[in-house]
């Protein structure tokens, strides 16, 4: 990374992003441009939860093929590397995960039931995916990712991640210490303690970290930290949501220190406005456009500048077990303004982007 003299400009290699949602349809179309256009140029996890979801080797992949179709025609898009995944549910079978690992897929995710968007077919009971992950385990080029929040519904939403982490992917890190996986979207103090605890025994685990969480407490959501001006923020509502000040912190004090074992998987998660602004919202964060100046200013706030582009650039790609990126990108300090409403082309419908309307400091030079 290079940053020049007055600080006013850096440059680093293209960013990864190993957690985001491109959807279908109009969304996608639109989403692919946007993620462009925003900084989010090489590696991207898209991830499963597509309506329908991804069930098969095939399905990942050529839903990753028509995103890179889609790529190909926008400026900047050339070096654009979807990454199929595809979603381990009750049923999957180990011949199914064998079948899609034949075909080329590396990337494997679980949700729990009913507990995020589009996990109507999440699971239960965990032992029935127990076939799936032993077929997985010992696979160095594999990784399987958790939404970490268990589906038991006499657990209060704040304890759902500690709990999981707790009881089903401790039982699975026991039963399958071979088996590579990462949390996603790490969001509680808890879950960097267990963490820690787990890679300090050797397990091959990882967490993925957003921007949001990085951020933002519940306090943002519910209406009582000073950003929120006293309202309740629907466009702050996502999952695992944001908890306290002692979790957020202890997610920036892990990522600050330079763990290898965090890392940038923003979970850029976009709704169409009619899904967003209702009586019963989507979760997400449609974080896409604000986030890199935001990451920047995260790190430059800390001191932390020289950990930028290890976040970013390279502790995922050495942990999914990919080369580091040559190429490179520039920011520039230029103020600007988050848009406040984007039109979706084909979907009757507009997106609110997470931070609409409120003034960064960093943003790509070309």
């Amino acid at each position: 990374m290079k940053i020049k003299s007055d600080g006013n400009e850096l440059v680093t290699r293209l960013w990864d992003n190993w957690h985001a949602h491109f959807r279908q349809g109009p969304l996608l179309e639109f989403l692919v441009e946007i993620f462009i256009q925003s900084g989010w140029r090489r590696r991207i996890v898209a991830e499963p939860n597509t309506q329908p979801p991804k069930l098969t080797g095939q399905e990942a992949i050529d839903y990753c093929l028509g995103i890179k179709d889609r790529a190909a025609k926008i400026l900047h898009g050339q070096e654009f590397m979807p990454i199929p995944v595809l979603q381990i549910t009750e049923k999957t079978t180990s011949e199914m995960v064998l079948r899609a690992y034949e075909l080329g897929v590396r990337v494997f995710k679980v949700y729990p039931f009913f507990v995020t968007t589009n996990s109507e077919n999440g699971v239960v009971d965990y032992t029935k995916i127990y076939p799936a992950l032993g077929a997985l385990e010992g696979k160095k080029d594999v990784v399987v990712q958790f939404h970490a929040e268990t589906p038991r519904s006499e657990v209060e939403g704040r304890f759902k991640e500690e709990a999981f982490l707790g009881w089903e992917l401790s039982e699975i890190v026991k039963l399958f210490p071979g088996l590579r996986l990462t949390v996603e979207h790490i969001s509680s103090a808890f879950g960097i303690s267990w963490m820690k605890s787990k890679r300090t025994e050797g397990r091959p685990i990882a967490a993925s970290v957003t921007i949001q969480h990085l951020t933002n407490t519940v306090d943002d959501v519910l209406g009582y930290s000073k950003r929120s001006g006293g309202l309740v923020r629907v466009h702050e509502g996502f999952k695992p949501h944001a908890k306290d000040l002692k979790d957020r912190d202890a997610i920036r004090a892990v990522v600050l220190a330079g763990d290898e074992g965090f890392f940038c998987g923003n979970d850029d998660a976009w709704h169409l406005k009619k899904n967003k602004e209702c009586a019963g919202v989507s979760c997400g964060a449609a974080n896409s456009i604000a986030a890199p100046s935001l990451i920047i200013q995260f790190f430059e706030e800390n001191n932390a500048l020289h950990r930028l582009e290890p976040f970013v650039s390279e502790f995922g790609a050495e942990f999914y077990g990919y080369l580091l990126n040559t190429e490179t990108i520039r920011f520039v300090r230029k103020p600007w303004q988050v848009p406040t409403e984007l039109v979706v082309s084909g979907a009757n419908d507009t997106v609110v982007p997470w931070r609409a309307g409120e003034e960064l400091q960093w943003q790509i030079a070309d």
